[in-house]
C-alpha cells in the first residue's frame, strides 16, 4: 500500500499547507 501511504502524504501537504 505504498502509493495510498503516498496518496494521504499529498493531500495532507495540500490541506494543511
Amino acid at each position: 500500500m505504498q502509493g495510498v501511504d503516498f496518496f494521504v502524504l499529498s493531500i495532507a501537504k495540500l490541506v494543511f499547507g
